[in-house]
């Protein structure tokens, strides 16, 4: 398969062309998800263990982990292209966190 083509396991019913990696689904779905956590967890008291931060994970990373299969199931992406993503949301999440002067 020459590079850029996106997979064709069955008549997807989205039509896409150009590069597929990473996906900008899932690195975006994800990223949103660690950064409020990051964000609400910084301002809420250590003894509240099921306050904002602990819900923006419950709900959010099952909501990322979806927009990964997704994306999938339209055959717009290789699976490498959902994992790229997601490691890409990763990395620059806690790249920005750890270089942010102030975590108020």
């Amino acid at each position: 398969m020459p590079s850029g083509q996106r997979p064709h396991l069955f008549p997807s019913p989205v039509r896409e062309a150009g590069y597929s990696f990473p996906s900008g689904h899932a690195e975006v779905s994800l990223a949103l998800v660690l950064s409020l956590y990051l964000l609400l967890g910084v301002s809420q008291p250590r003894g509240n263990r099921f306050g904002p931060a602990f819900w923006v994970l419950a709900l959010g990373l099952p909501w990322a982990f979806l927009v990964g299969l997704s994306r999938l199931y339209l055959q717009v992406h290789y699976p490498s292209d959902v994992f790229g993503g997601w490691a890409l949301a990763v990395a620059w999440t806690l790249w920005v966190w750890r270089w942010t002067p102030s975590r108020f």
